[in-house]
């Protein structure tokens, strides 16, 4: 018997993630910041 464990998870997708410069294998940083979900481009 397996068991898995269970976590919460975002899957984020659409063509408005790369509008706003989130492109295909952006490396990026989440945070979390009073309650919200920050994500932000990693500056090279």
């Amino acid at each position: 018997m397996r068991y898995h464990s269970r976590s919460p998870s975002l899957h984020l997708k659409g063509h408005w993630l790369e509008a706003a410069g989130f492109g295909t294998d952006t490396p990026v940083i989440v945070t979390v910041e009073h309650g919200q979900l920050l994500i932000r481009i990693v500056a090279e």
